[in-house]
């Protein structure tokens, strides 16, 4: 349902701003499949995407890349074409900006998502902690 729904996400809200990504990714990862279930496909794609960028998030502020492949393959699974979504294109050029310590890629990928979504609190919480883990590797 839709209140159910709604309570989830603010749950799964919480959670990442605590920094219990472990849980807000489950509860993102189960929104998603919701989302793409949901009859308005066109708005529930698009849900679908932030939900699954979220949930990407939280694994990359985890610092588990290699939960973060098998869950884009689980993203593409439930949505054909979430490899070709900017979502996935900005968890992954995310990703090797984490992996490579590289600062100034992963700022740039910041600016990008600030000028193609409305970035929300929680996004803001991850980015900000995931940009201190970049940085301390660079350093």
């Amino acid at each position: 349902s839709i209140e159910a729904d709604s309570m989830s996400l603010r749950v799964a809200d919480c959670a990442s701003k605590r920094g219990d990504y472990d849980k807000a990714r489950q509860l993102y990862e189960a929104l998603a499949g919701e989302a793409i279930k949901s009859e308005t496909k066109t708005s529930g794609g698009r849900e679908a995407g932030d939900h699954m960028m979220k949930a990407g998030l939280c694994l990359l502020a985890m610092g588990d890349t290699e939960a973060l492949e098998e869950a884009l393959s689980r993203f593409d699974t439930l949505d054909m074409t979430f490899d070709q979504s900017w979502f996935c294109s900005l968890l992954l050029n995310m990703r090797d900006a984490v992996q490579a310590a590289d600062i100034d890629a992963f700022n740039r990928e910041i600016r990008g998502c600030a000028d193609s979504v409305a970035t929300d609190s929680v996004m803001t919480s991850v980015f900000v902690r995931l940009r201190e883990a970049v940085k301390r590797e660079g350093e």
